[in-house]
């Protein structure tokens, strides 16, 4: 008999924008359809009581560790160690560099290699461009340490290979990202009042994002196009 597994999923994100979301919905599927492994599921203090498990394999644990730290490559990484597990799964590039075992990542995209930063930010320059130094460093060494990256798309696989011609293809696994329930359980009577309200005529485009400088921008297929 195949013996359960011990997983591992790096939730400190969760409840947050970006990988916050998708964390929370990965976690959420993984409790209806797996009952044969075993979970552990990494939280900030922030997060941990909005998380409540639903399956009697999943356990959370507290991991009061900021990311991009130090204490995300020392504290974290000794509290992933202490539970031996089979897999450390991390929605984003931010893994324990020195982690030993099998790592399974999920990044999004490589809009911070394509575009500089540098105008929104306010540190010092040159400490900037160190951390953008830095940065690429870890996030090169997320891909190559992975057992598998998922991406979302084929554009963003796409983006990986010109970055990292000399990664396998095999590495990547394209997963489309849906929805957020909870986001279909608003009811609007009215859209065409909704777009009269706020003075949006059709065609229009709808971009989402969080406000930063790398993410006023978008990719289109025929290159790079600036909505701001």
């Amino acid at each position: 008999m195949k013996r359960p597994k011990k997983i591992g999923i790096d939730a400190r994100f969760y409840g947050k924008a970006g990988p916050g979301r998708y964390t929370k919905n990965i976690i959420k599927h993984l409790e209806k359809i797996d009952t044969e492994n075993k979970y552990v599921i990494f939280l900030r203090m922030d997060s941990f009581e909005s998380y409540m498990p639903q399956n009697p394999n999943f356990t959370k644990e507290l991991a009061e560790y900021p990311w991009y730290s130090w204490k995300e490559q020392t504290g974290f990484l000794i509290k992933t160690l202490g539970h031996k597990l089979d897999l450390l799964y991390v929605p984003h590039f931010n893994i324990p560099i020195f982690y030993p075992k099998r790592i399974v990542t999920a990044i999004p995209d490589v809009i911070m290699h394509t575009f500089s930063t540098e105008a929104g930010t306010t540190l010092w320059k040159p400490y900037f461009k160190f951390k953008k130094f830095i940065y690429k460093i870890a996030f090169r060494w997320a891909v190559l340490k992975s057992y598998k990256v998922i991406v979302p798309t084929q554009e963003v696989f796409k983006d990986f290979k010109k970055l990292y011609p000399y990664i396998p293809d095999r590495k990547f696994v394209v997963a489309t990202e849906g929805i957020d329930p909870d986001l279909t359980s608003f009811k609007i009577d009215s859209p065409a009042a909704i777009l009269d309200k706020y003075g949006i005529k059709k065609p229009f485009l709808l971009y989402l994002s969080s406000m930063y400088e790398h993410k006023k921008r978008t990719k289109t297929y025929t290159g790079f196009q600036d909505f701001t």
